[in-house]
């Protein structure tokens, strides 16, 4: 009780999804009007962890902002309330569960990407959420409603992040991006992939972590 002593943290790594070619999906262009909107994503799972309630208040604050589209897929116990609260929006999409294999490119459809948690004391010591990787193997903005130890994001110089629960925060956040250029826009997201390819690969993992066991002996 209060020793200190070093930690050694294996991270999770890419998933292998990111190594074969993207291949359209006709199913996904479904979700994407092209009508030159920016387009705020989320994929994933929609139940009482994923903290999307400050999401659909972003969503109403927004939802005169014409410039602005939402694209939220996947499935979970609130997600009747999602579409209850926010599904008849101008501005909001709402897609099925997708597979893991439909991820990259339903991401490569949008311009911004949303993920959050709920304050807790179980972040203190950092994340590493799946869902992390996959938004910066796809080389967009991130924006992560997340207020533990920050890591990866910041790091990487990818995304912001905002407070959770604070949907004025996402609110200042997505109009932020919304008044970049795609270039600019684009240059933040390639860093967090070229962050996640030079940190996150099984190679770069598995070589960390026997150093760490030869350095034992």
């Amino acid at each position: 009780l209060g020793e200190e002593r070093e930690v050694f943290f294996s991270p999770i790594g890419i998933n292998e999804v990111w190594s074969n070619p993207i291949q359209q999906d006709k199913e996904i262009d479904r979700l994407f009007p092209k009508d030159g909107k920016l387009v705020v994503g989320y994929s994933g799972s929609m139940g009482k962890s994923n903290a999307l309630d400050p999401l659909m208040r972003a969503i109403k604050t927004l939802s005169a902002e014409n410039s602005i589209r939402f694209v939220l897929v996947g499935d979970g116990d609130v997600k009747p309330k999602i579409k209850a609260e926010i599904g008849n929006l101008p501005n909001v999409i709402i897609g099925p569960r997708i597979q893991q294999s439909q991820v990259p490119y339903f991401l490569s459809n949008c311009d911004v990407l949303y993920l959050s948690t709920h304050k807790s004391i179980i972040w203190r010591y950092g994340w590493s959420l799946n869902k992390i990787l996959d938004y910066m193997m796809a080389g967009k903005p991130i924006i992560a409603s997340y207020s533990g130890y920050p890591s990866m994001i910041n790091e990487a110089n990818c995304g912001v992040f905002v407070e959770p629960g604070d949907h004025e925060a996402i609110v200042d956040a997505i109009l932020k991006f919304k008044d970049m250029s795609p270039e600019e826009r684009a240059e933040i997201g390639i860093r967090g992939r070229n962050w996640a390819m030079k940190n996150r690969t099984y190679e770069v993992l598995a070589r960390n972590y026997m150093k760490k066991i030869v350095s034992l002996f």
